[in-house]
């Protein structure tokens, strides 16, 4: 079935792969910035030299964490039960789909404060039962299991090793939450908070958390918002179809599928998304920890993750060197990537509050050495301990889908070969680095605003599922400021809310270049 429903589409928000720890290809490529068919804010792609600091994070000091992730692991979305009934997969409502343990609770509301809006994606989704009682699409018990695991990783790492965020439940004053309208990221951020905040928070704070309607969501591409986007998408079909088609794994993958699924030829040919609707099937129940279909192979599920891929990927994630692939980008992801950025301005205008005594990280616990290899390292805490209490927030959390994140690594500049496993994450850190003080400011007086205006200078890191990501022509070791990290390497892509309905309705047009971080053209080829 070809793009044209946007209930499809929102279907398989969430169609994913595997457990945490699996990881998603990612291929770099070269970022040959070609226009979008939609005008961009010349501010976003101003000319700037080209910025890449190192970072010593016993000198540097965090400023702002920003995380998007995937829900957990849950039951299928797609329609087709007999994909999973003739293997004997069920769907136990009380043994996988009841709760895991008593996670923090949320107050939903709107984006201008009213209650949860509705949904109806996620409604016909809830009264959609399957065998055994879950419905479609649930978070199930491993699911809600990987969001506290990801929740005690965070912690770990910003509470016990940088000392950036309080031990305290007063840490739930420096959150700032969104979610999108569906049960499963619901539910999976309660599971991240769970982990994040101290132990027994689940009794004394509730988080407020906010969500929207399709119209204004942003953490996932809604075409009845843009119609414009629309298009481009419709014309992603050809791309999606040529991409799984020229795989070089596509006619074994089918015969195979054939073989162990007693798939027919006629399964392929006649749905737009045969490899996604095993992929989701599969998937979901190896995650639930049942058996999958007999003689499925290691070698046949990486190559049905791909496959699905690359069906995918053109309608939300193109190659940022596609034909009209940035442009579907800046339309599709554009006002997240903005939120993003703008989050990370604001937070150097914050200005401390009143006094408050100086975080004290405790020695990595048992808790955080199970979250990974950032709980178990002894706190840096003297660059980011302060004396003053932030007057805003120091995280943000989001909770969205596999076509959250997949538009995001595009626009990185990464072209994706496997599907996000479940409860993949996205981190992007603002960092405040010491930098030489020039010769006017050497003068003034030891930490006086001329000294420390000329000195501050700030960075991005970018990790995911908690290893640094490479991005594109930044030089290893090295890491964009902000100004180049917003100017040239999102900034073909950014989008703010109040040009969204101008965009939208611009006609066609041919791409033309964009700029790119000048200083890193290339990449010498044993570094690719």
């Amino acid at each position: 079935m070809a793009y044209t429903s946007r209930m499809r589409f929102t279907r398989w928000m969430g169609a994913g792969m595997g457990i945490m720890g699996a990881g998603a290809m990612l291929h770099p490529h070269a970022r040959v910035h070609a226009a979008a068919a939609v005008p961009v804010d010349p501010a976003d792609t101003a000319p700037s030299t080209s910025s890449f600091l190192p970072l010593d994070e016993t000198q540097a000091k965090l400023k702002l964490v920003q995380v998007v992730f995937r829900h957990g692991a849950r039951t299928p979305l797609s329609p087709r039960a007999e994909l999973w009934t003739k293997w004997g997969a069920t769907w136990d409502a009380e043994q996988l789909c009841g709760c895991a343990y008593d996670a923090v609770p949320v107050a939903i509301s709107s984006a201008v404060g009213d209650g949860r809006p509705d949904n109806e994606h996620n409604s016909k989704q809830i009264n959609k039962v399957l065998n055994g009682g879950c419905h479609a699409g649930q978070l199930t018990k491993p699911g809600q299991v990987q969001a506290l695991e990801l929740g005690q990783w965070l912690r770990g790492r910003y509470v016990q090793r940088f000392g950036f965020l309080p031990d305290g439940t007063e840490l739930a004053g420096l959150l700032k939450c969104r979610t999108t309208n569906f049960e499963r990221t619901i539910g999976t951020l309660r599971g991240v908070l769970t982990g994040l905040l101290p132990e027994g928070a689940a009794k004394k704070v509730s988080v407020p958390c906010v969500t929207s309607s399709d119209l204004d969501e942003i953490l996932y591409a809604d075409s009845k918002q843009c119609p414009h986007l629309g298009t481009f998408m419709k014309m992603s079909k050809a791309a999606s179809k040529d991409l799984v088609k020229r795989d070089h794994e596509y006619a074994w993958a089918r015969e195979e599928l054939g073989r162990v699924m007693g798939l027919p030829p006629s399964f392929f040919d006649a749905k737009d998304w045969a490899f996604v609707d095993v992929h989701d099937v599969v998937t979901s129940i190896t995650a639930s920890g049942q058996a999958g279909p007999p003689g499925f192979s290691s070698r046949l599920e990486a190559a049905v993750s791909r496959l699905a891929t690359k069906e995918f990927a053109p309608y939300v994630a193109p190659s940022i060197n596609d034909k009209h692939g940035q442009t579907l980008l800046r339309l599709g992801t554009g006002v997240l990537l903005h939120t993003l950025v703008s989050n990370m301005e604001s937070a150097l205008q914050q200005q401390p509050a009143a006094a408050a005594a100086p975080s004290k990280p405790a020695q990595a616990s048992s808790q955080a050495g199970k979250a990974g290899p950032a709980g178990s390292k002894q706190a840096q805490a003297a660059p980011n301990s302060s004396q003053q209490a932030p007057s805003g927030p120091l995280m943000y959390l989001y909770s969205g889908h596999d076509s959250s994140l997949m538009p995001i690594l595009a626009a990185f500049g990464l072209d994706l070969h496997a599907w996000p496993p479940f409860v993949s994450n996205i981190v992007i850190e603002l960092w405040e680095v010491p930098a030489a003080v020039p010769a006017a400011a050497a003068g003034s007086a030891p930490g006086s605003k001329a000294q420390q205006s000329a000195a501050a200078q700030h960075v991005v890191r970018v990790m995911y599922n908690q290893s640094e990501l490479d991005i594109p022509h930044c030089p290893r070791g090295r890491y964009a400021t902000l100004a180049t990290f917003k100017h040239e390497v999102l900034g073909p892509f950014l989008l703010g809310p109040d040009q969204v309905s101008e965009a939208c309705k611009v006609p066609m047009a041919h791409d033309s270049s964009m700029p790119q971080p000048a200083s890193m053209a290339q990449r010498p080829d044993d570094e690719e």
